[in-house]
């Protein structure tokens, strides 16, 4: 049967259709990066081109991602990539600002708990931090505060 969409819930469909699109395209790039590549925290004149498959935009994206949150930047482009299509699936008619208010502050919860985690119990890389600067920045912020075992619980 032929469903008839109104104006709102189609541009509602078309945005989440791009996002996962946009998604996608952060999974590719989060797939084929390089800390070799010119980004956000490096520069590199040694190579011609860039090592990662969307170009010079992914590989700036990617490394600002991992530095920001670290070896936890993968759930970013993932979450980009699945909640959109979970929300095409399901249904977004029901979808009220309230919910996606709420998902996206316990998704900021979310990433800010397990960089903090992953700073405190992960080991650093020769190229990016644990928990990136999120992480160390709220780690050494609330250390002094609540002690390591805190942080940990926080």
């Amino acid at each position: 049967m032929i469903q008839r969409f109104k104006g709102k819930e189609n541009i509602i469909k078309l945005g989440l259709f791009i996002l996962s699109g946009i998604g996608l395209y952060f999974v590719v790039a989060w797939a084929s990066y390089s800390p070799l590549d010119n980004g956000w925290s490096t520069a590199n004149s040694l190579l011609s081109s860039s090592l990662n498959k969307t170009g010079y935009l992914g590989a700036w994206t990617m490394d600002l991602l991992f530095a920001m949150f670290g070896q936890t930047a993968f759930f970013i482009p993932f979450a980009l990539t699945f909640t959109p299509i979970y929300l095409l699936i399901a249904g977004s008619e029901s979808l009220q600002r309230n919910q996606v208010l709420l998902w996206l502050f316990s998704f900021v919860l979310f990433m800010l708990g397990i960089t903090l985690l992953s700073d405190q119990l992960l080991s650093d890389s020769h190229y990016d931090l644990a928990g990136g600067f999120v992480g160390g920045l709220f780690s050494d912020w609330l250390e002094p505060v609540i002690g390591q075992i805190g942080v940990m619980i926080v």
